[in-house]
């Protein structure tokens, strides 16, 4: 037997919703005001650090920073060597058997489920989604044979 709520039920259920809500929306301005207090000091340690240094320290100038933006480029370069490398190593053999053997399966498979497509003849797939209750997705359409 189903319980009807009440009208008292239900004000006293939205009330209770309305107090965890606004408890939520209070803890998480304090935490917002606490990280705009960080915020602010850590700009400011920031401010006096740059203002501590010597003019001709504190910022870099054009030709240095083409020299370390060209250093960037340099190391980045070579990452990238390595890492092509690293790519066309001697594979293993077991990978190299395991490739072999998943573009042989591939190659034979494909012409199979290409024509189950074409006429239409029923997989594993969607018999087992016969079985659940004659409810398939699309997904189940995109099966093996």
């Amino acid at each position: 037997m189903k319980k009807v709520k009440s009208a008292a039920d239900e004000s006293v259920n939205y009330h209770n919703k309305l107090e965890k809500w606004t408890s939520k929306e209070m803890q998480l301005n304090t935490l917002h005001e606490e990280i705009i207090t960080r915020r602010e000091a850590l700009l400011r340690t920031s401010r006096n650090l740059l203002h501590d240094r010597p003019p001709e320290e504190a910022l870099l100038n054009d030709t240095d920073a083409a020299l370390r933006n060209d250093r960037m480029m340099k190391d980045f370069a070579s990452l990238e060597e390595t890492m092509d490398e690293g790519l066309h190593a001697q594979k293993s053999p077991r990978l190299t058997t395991l490739q072999a053997n998943y573009w042989s399966m591939v190659n034979n498979m494909y012409p199979l489920w290409e024509r189950a497509l074409k006429d239409d003849i029923p997989t594993r797939d969607s018999n087992a989604a016969a079985k659940k209750g004659g409810k398939e997705t699309s997904w189940d359409n995109l099966s093996y044979v």
